[in-house]
């Protein structure tokens, strides 16, 4: 009698086990998530073994496919020819995306908008960005650079060795970035 209420007593616990893990995705259940982590180790070995054979990470592999096939079309299509030079691109290797308008600093979306790509040599693209974009301000204001914002002129202390004489950063940035370095 005492065998048979110990036997129900481990089924009612597999069973209440069982509730407990049903209601959970099945990722965070015990077994699955030993196949998880074998799975993701089996991944890891496969990546070294394409990498040791192609001779460079898998990642650069598939990054410098993607860049060929793309060049392929845009050459089928006839739209290797450069943004910013206007000259036909020749080769794979000097292919790069471009955008129109500067995303950086100015709004998210411009990075996704597919009228603001263009194509362009690596040499014409890297100068463009190397370009800094002049941000235009009202007389008697100034960008700080911490705090991302306009402010007057006399919310900047004195700097002669920068080409609008002003620091790059707020009196009340600086005056934060001290208190926290202390």
């Amino acid at each position: 009698m005492a065998e048979w209420l110990k036997a129900s007593a481990r089924k009612a616990d597999v069973s209440k086990q069982y509730r407990r893990f049903k209601s959970y995705p099945i990722r965070q259940c015990g077994g699955i998530m030993k196949t998880t982590e074998h799975g993701r180790r089996a991944a890891e070995k496969s990546n070294r073994k394409k990498s040791k054979f192609l001779g460079m990470s898998i990642s650069t592999a598939k990054s410098k496919l993607v860049r060929l096939l793309l060049f392929s079309f845009a050459e089928e299509l006839g739209r290797n020819t450069c943004y910013r030079c206007k000259q036909t691109i020749e080769t794979s290797e000097d292919f790069t995306i471009d955008h129109k308008e500067p995303w950086l600093h100015n709004d998210l979306d411009l990075f996704w908008d597919l009228e603001n790509i263009a194509f362009s040599h690596h040499g014409c693209n890297s100068s463009a960005a190397r370009r800094p974009t002049k941000i235009t301000r009202p007389n008697g204001t100034s960008w700080c650079s911490r705090c991302q914002s306009l402010l007057d002129k006399e919310e900047f202390s004195k700097n002669c060795g920068d080409p609008h004489g002003l620091s790059w950063i707020c009196k009340k940035c600086t005056r934060n970035y001290r208190r926290s370095r202390k």
